[in-house]
């Protein structure tokens, strides 16, 4: 996964880097409304990649949410497989739908690190220069994920 964001971003960097053209889409609007209709020109063109993978603003941050994108689906792979789940909670509901609600949880943060954080509902939107938005939501999971990994040890041990 960590490569997989450093290809898609560095992609969407480099095309977007080298483009001559003058994008029709706002930067900071990723929002559309039912009514809102976004022809693009090509699969690769600077306008679609904005509008997919928009550039990060600080380059570094590239790099820090590349490496934080690999150990969150690398642990929350062992923590959703359905034989820890099942021995955790010794039932098959429960195994079932937090295997679906945690496969759920863990897309949504890894969304927010490879490509920003998803558009809130709020009306007050702070601005965030250093872009840390993009890390609250894949924080919290590694929290719980940590919970995992103690767990983990205190039986190897």
């Amino acid at each position: 996964m960590s490569v997989f964001v450093l290809i898609g971003q560095g992609l969407s960097h480099f095309i977007q880097k080298n483009s001559n053209d003058v994008t029709r889409l706002d930067h900071n609007v990723h929002v559309l409304s039912e009514e809102d209709e976004i022809e693009f020109d090509s699969c690769l063109g600077s306008d679609t990649l904005n509008f997919v993978l928009p550039v990060k603003k600080i380059n570094i941050n590239i790099l820090i949410h590349a490496l934080l994108a690999g150990p969150l689906c690398g642990v929350g792979l062992s923590y959703l497989l359905p034989s820890t789940l099942e021995s955790l909670f010794n039932h098959v509901g429960a195994t079932v739908v937090l295997y679906v609600f945690g496969w759920f949880t863990i897309c949504v943060a890894q969304y927010s690190l490879t490509v920003t954080s998803p558009p809130e509902t709020v009306n007050f939107r702070s601005t965030d220069p250093y872009e840390l938005r993009p890390l609250m939501r894949p924080f919290y999971v590694y929290i719980f994920l940590a919970f995992h990994v103690v767990h983990c040890r205190s039986f190897s041990v």
